[in-house]
This record gives structure tokens, C-alpha cells and sequence, in this order.
């Protein structure tokens, strides 16, 4: 009988084919990269910006009538659209700079965190929402719905799950 198969052969001869093609052929295949800065791609970055204007201008287009009756400011909307776009922004630059390798150690964190907020709104005269339902958490200056942070809690932890099928695996559960 025959062997194990091993690679080396297909290894070898592909080193081979390689070689035999000159460096300025291989150079002029490479695409160029995007332009980046610290991780940044400005083709992206240039089309999320004109999705945001483009938002704004609609936003005033649809309201400017009614909020400057109602609230005596046709930009009252477009205000805060702006707002809740800088914080946007502001998380993606923390999400851009954030060493992506330590959600491995907080994707079980998270999970848990998402979990327990599921149930908190659950508590009766926490939890509030249209109809009598208990969807939504009142902050003060914000309302979360514990369902988003769920969304993004289960990406997060599938991710890893996946890529690292070792999570459950390990006795630290």
C-alpha cells in the first residue's frame, strides 16, 4: 500500500511555478491597497460621510415644517440626528482602535450582560413601553432597548464561538 498523502510535493512544486515567474510580473498583479490611516479606509469613511448628509438633508426635508411648528425650530430633528451621529462616530473610533483579539475573553461577559438586561426589564416599574409592554429601560438622558445590546451581544458571541470553538471547551465556564 501506499503512504500516508502528504502535501510537500504540492508545496514544492508550487514554490517552483512561483519562482519561475519574474518579480515584475508577480509585482504587477498585487491590487493597490486602499488608502488608510491608523486602519481607516477613506473610500468607506467618504461613503458612510454622504449617507449621513444625504440622511440629514431628508430628515430636514420631513420635518422642518412640523417641528418649527410644534417646537418653534425647523432643525429640531436634524439636531438630533447630528448628536446621535457624533456618537455614532464616536464609537466607531473606539471600535477602530479597540484590540478586536479581546473579545475572546469578553464575548462570555458580554453575553451574560446582554442576558441579565433582558431579564431587568422584566422588573415591574423598571421596564416601560407603548401598550403596557416592557421593552425599554429609562436612563434619564437616554432609553435603551435591552434587545439591541442582544443583537450585538449574540454577533459578538457567535463570532468567537465560531472562530474559537474552544470557548466552551474550557473548564472556566
Amino acid at each position: 500500500g501506499t503512504g500516508p498523502v502528504t502535501a510537500q510535493p504540492r508545496i514544492a512544486a508550487a514554490r517552483r511555478r512561483l519562482a519561475a515567474v519574474p518579480e515584475r510580473a508577480r509585482a504587477s498583479e498585487r491590487q493597490p491597497a486602499p488608502r488608510r490611516v491608523r486602519g481607516a479606509d477613506f473610500g468607506l469613511l467618504l461613503a458612510m460621510g454622504a449617507l449621513l448628509g444625504i440622511g440629514l438633508v431628508m430628515i430636514y426635508s420631513a420635518s422642518s415644517n412640523k417641528t418649527y411648528i410644534s417646537f418653534g425650530d425647523p432643525y429640531y430633528y436634524v439636531r438630533r440626528q447630528a448628536v446621535a451621529a457624533g456618537v455614532g462616530l464616536a464609537a466607531m473610533l473606539v471600535a477602530l482602535n479597540f484590540p478586536y483579539q479581546r473579545l475572546r475573553d469578553l464575548a462570555k461577559l458580554i453575553m451574560l450582560g446582554a442576558l441579565a438586561l433582558m431579564g431587568v426589564v422584566l422588573i415591574p416599574g423598571v421596564g416601560f413601553g407603548p401598550a403596557g409592554t416592557q421593552r425599554w429601560i429609562g436612563l434619564g438622558f437616554v432609553d435603551l432597548q435591552p434587545s439591541e445590546v442582544a443583537k450585538l451581544a449574540l454577533v459578538i458571541f457567535m463570532i468567537i464561538f465560531r472562530v474559537l470553538g474552544d470557548l466552551f471547551r474550557r473548564d472556566d465556564l
